[in-house]
């Protein structure tokens, strides 16, 4: 959890417990479940859990500036798109209308709002 630029989240609730946190990133509480869920592939996710044995991207600047990874109060994620949904993504509303549910349902699940 130490590594992860949603450490504030992970430490709300799950209290440095490695095994709960992994739900927010691999499991039934984190982004890629949501994305799932509208028929979007993610990785990580319930149904693909890590990047084929690489390592996980660690996320640009703004993530690892701005994010809660090394204690901050604000958590950050960062998408990184498949060239072919980023050329569908001008003319397919219903593409952006899945990425926004899957973001509003994550934060809504995620945070106490």
């Amino acid at each position: 959890m130490k590594y992860t630029s949603i450490r504030s989240l992970g430490e709300y609730w799950c209290k440095g417990n490695n095994t709960c946190f992994q739900d927010f990133v691999q499991g039934n509480r984190g982004l890629g479940y949501f994305m799932n869920q509208e028929g979007l592939d993610a990785v990580p996710s319930p149904l693909d859990e890590d990047p084929e044995g690489e390592k996980f991207f660690y996320g640009g600047y703004t993530t690892r500036r701005y994010g809660s990874r090394y204690g901050g109060k604000i958590d950050a994620i960062q998408l990184e798109l498949p060239i072919g949904v980023r050329y569908k993504w001008n003319g397919d509303d219903a593409l952006k209308n899945a990425f926004a549910k899957a973001i509003v349902q994550f934060y809504q699940t995620n945070y106490d709002v």
